[in-house]
């Protein structure tokens, strides 16, 4: 067990199993490039959580719980912030035209996760949505946050986000 555990909630959402409703309802949501309602998808973080801890995956108190992809917008910052304590925000900044040529060029990726919305509309959909509900969790938690200067580069490869990290 590292000193991280990275919880990543499209990873929780694609980890469903696709012969339940719930599925069925968060897949609708992915494959339309909208983001999974915020009670659904709080109620799962916080069940994915619970499971990873009897599971003896995820240690509270031993290590770090590294977010990704939650809190998504400012209501998700409400939801969550009476159980969940953010200690630092780090922003990888990467532009549209990389975003798309990573996600629509990536075997790997596909072949990995799996992925059947990474398509041009889809991802222009959830970039959209970024910008128009993900920015704003980052100025709630720093008002002066600045999206141009970003603390790491994405396109950056190595170790240097480690380093940031801790």
């Amino acid at each position: 067990i590292g000193r991280y555990f990275h919880m990543s909630a499209g990873g929780m959402f694609r980890k469903l199993n696709p012969e339940t409703e719930i599925w069925r309802e968060v897949h609708y949501f992915m494959q339309n490039g909208f983001l999974v309602p915020d009670e659904l998808t709080v109620r799962l973080f916080y069940a994915t959580i619970e499971q990873n801890e009897k599971d003896g995956i995820c240690i509270p108190g031993r290590q770090v719980i590294a977010l990704d992809g939650i809190p998504r917008n400012v209501d998700q910052v409400g939801l969550i912030s009476d159980r969940i304590s953010i200690e630092k925000i780090i922003y990888l900044h990467i532009t549209d035209e990389e975003s798309n040529k990573r996600l629509l060029h990536s075997e790997e990726r596909k072949a990995k996760e799996k992925r059947s919305d990474d398509n041009p509309e889809t991802i222009n959909k959830r970039l959209q949505t970024f910008y128009r509900e993900t920015l704003p969790v980052l100025r709630e938690y720093d008002p002066d946050f600045d999206p141009d200067e970003p603390v790491y580069d994405g396109r950056q490869k190595g170790n240097g986000l480690i380093a940031i990290v801790d």
